[in-house]
């Protein structure tokens, strides 16, 4: 009986170690470091380290079909501080909302301001797409978030950072879990001179914040709103990369194996559609030797196994 207990838990313990040997590489390659594709706006500069490995990835390959900057770092910190403006029109219909999306690193600044040729419109600062996504869900009155909805907001490996729908006339009373939020009026434009800020903040963390405006289902007009985007960024030393691409459309960056390299990449400010959201994809190139190190201990624990 104890001999057969102890043969029942090697074979068990095999099985368990041949099932993790076989599993781990392919979940991590088509799972957790499989292709992303990110949003980024205009000068957002966008870290990959969280999706990528000096273990298992040998290199970092990015592609957009607009031009970018890529640059390969070596366990940097963004201790550099970069100051932008940015400057746009937005149009609210009737009964809608619209919502636009940048990328901050942690300890970024942010100055909004805003003049709305009306009132009824309510400006809420999100920070991060799941608390966008329950927001919306609540606006919208809708539950689900599959990819064939026309829910505006797809899953998370793909956010558009720009939409405009009509939503629910009953919506306008709903709480947004969000960071700060706003009534905006046209008190708020001045008499020509400055306008002044409505919303400050600072970023808590790495992540996406979005600019999300509800239009009271009472106003019987869209609104036009003139939004103004102060941003003091912070960004990594550009003179200490280790590696870079420049006005690319593709970049493949090499990964030194166990180290504490990675990627950057940020939207090239030549770019001519400034107010339009790219696109970047970033794929981790898996590391071959490391993958055929994990099937060999595979291969010679069955064989083992098998001569038992």
């Amino acid at each position: 009986m104890a001999f057969s207990l102890k043969k029942l838990l090697q074979v068990c313990l095999v099985v368990a170690c041949g099932v993790a040997l076989l599993s781990t590489p392919l979940l991590l390659r088509f799972s957790v470091y499989s292709e992303r594709t990110l949003p980024m706006g205009y000068q957002d500069v966008i870290p990959l380290h969280q999706h990528s490995s000096t273990f298992w990835c040998e290199n970092m390959t990015t592609t957009s079909p607009h031009t970018f900057n890529a640059y390969l770092f070596d366990s940097a910190e963004p201790n550099f501080t970069e100051h932008s403006m940015q400057n746009r029109r937005v149009h609210v219909r009737v009964a809608s909302y619209y919502y636009l999306g940048m990328y901050f690193l942690r300890g970024s600044r942010i100055s909004i301001t805003c003049c709305p040729a009306g009132r009824g419109t309510k400006l809420h600062l999100i920070a991060g797409l799941g608390k966008l996504e329950q927001c919306l869900h609540t606006v919208t009155g809708r539950n689900d978030s599959s990819p064939n909805s026309s829910f505006p907001v797809p899953p998370v490996q793909g956010p558009i950072l720009d939409s405009q729908i009509r939503r629910n006339s009953t919506a306008w009373s709903v709480q947004c879990t969000s960071e700060a939020s706003v009534d905006l009026v046209p008190d708020a434009c001045g008499s020509g001179g400055p306008l002044r800020p409505v919303l400050w903040h600072e970023a808590q963390a790495d992540g996406y914040l979005y600019l999300l405006f509800l239009n009271d289902p009472a106003s019987e007009a869209y609104n036009d709103v003139q939004l103004g985007v102060d941003a003091w960024r912070r960004v990594f030393d550009r003179n200490k990369t280790l590696d870079a691409c420049r006005e690319a459309l593709k970049c493949s960056l090499p990964l030194a194996f166990l180290s504490r390299q990675f990627v950057v990449a940020e939207r090239s400010r030549s770019t001519p559609t400034r107010t339009e959201p790219a696109f970047l994809h970033a794929r981790c190139e898996p590391r071959r030797k490391v993958y055929f190190l994990f099937y060999l201990a595979f291969a010679l624990l069955f064989m083992v196994a098998a001569f038992q």
